[in-house]
């Protein structure tokens, strides 16, 4: 059976027990369906154009904004690379100092 189809069965079954328990509750459910159905009536084309274009400019200043956000990341860690990179190798050996030797202790 089909998964849609079990599910329509089940819920049949569900809104009668219920009218059968309760059936002001039931009524009152009646009454919003009619009031508020599934499929809302279609409105005019112009509104539909409307908000399909609110819609997409919506998601365009998004794009932008997720744009100019990753540029932004991308060029921060860029230049913290290149100030934080040290162009001379560290010198292993140190430079001698200048002046008086350090003094060294004589052994006794």
């Amino acid at each position: 059976m089909n998964p849609e189809m079990d599910e329509r069965r089940i819920l049949a079954q569900l809104e009668r027990r219920l009218a059968e328990d309760d059936p002001a509750l039931a009524a009152t459910m009646t009454a919003l369906n009619q009031q508020f159905p599934d499929e809302p009536k279609a409105q005019s084309g112009d509104g539909d154009e409307e908000v399909a274009a609110e819609e997409e400019k919506q998601r365009n200043r998004w794009l932008i904004a997720t744009t100019v956000f990753v540029v932004i990341a991308f060029l921060g860690l860029f230049i913290t690379a290149i100030l934080n990179s040290n162009p001379e190798p560290a010198d292993k050996d140190p430079v001698p100092h200048k002046g008086f030797a350090p003094a060294v202790s004589a052994p006794r």
